[in-house]
């Protein structure tokens, strides 16, 4: 899919597949290692593969998400039935995407509903193809991207401002008297 450039395939949005599909299509096996010119992110739902990458052989199993900054050499192997989403990333867009492979295990409800609502909105937003999406998708996908780095703890927390109190809040609201 993004192997390689060809004549009239654009990189200015965001392609959302199956993971199945494009196992199929792209001939997954560890035998064949690979790297996408784009940031790539799996979301395995089901079933389980293996994964290599610089050598290094891991597993993933149902709710494992794994994320493959571009040009990053992988091979990847899927059991028949496993089941997930592939986000393949705009190269161009500026996002600021994990630099190295980030694999998550999640654990719980909420971090699974979480990431697949924002992979269906992302689905949702690139199918529509409104006149802003573009824009749209830019931030859903930074949106994505900062939700895994704080789930893999890279991170960078944000210096927080000081809070103002109760009393130079009501200060600042008040109308001046006399206007």
């Amino acid at each position: 899919m993004f192997e390689s450039t060809t004549p009239g395939q654009t990189q200015g949005t965001v392609h959302v597949a199956a993971v199945a599909k494009v196992a199929r299509e792209a001939r997954w096996s560890l035998d064949s290692p690979r790297s996408y010119l784009v940031p790539s992110l799996f979301w395995f739902a089901s079933g389980h593969g293996r994964i290599q990458i610089d050598g290094a052989l891991r597993g993933f199993t149902t709710c494992n998400a794994l994320f493959i900054p571009a040009n990053t050499p992988h091979a990847i192997e899927i059991a028949p039935r496993t089941q997930g989403i592939a986000v393949f990333f705009n190269a161009a867009s500026g996002l600021a995407c994990p630099e190295t492979v980030v694999h998550l295990r999640l654990y719980g409800l909420g971090r699974q509903s979480e990431l697949t609502r924002m992979i269906d909105e992302i689905s949702k937003e690139a199918a529509a193809g409104a006149a802003d999406s573009d824009i749209v998708l830019f931030h859903q996908s930074a949106l994505l991207m900062h939700w895994l780095k704080r789930r893999d703890g890279t991170a960078v927390p944000a210096a927080r401002a000081p809070r103002a109190s109760v009393t130079d809040t009501r200060r600042a609201n008040e109308r001046p008297r006399g206007s």
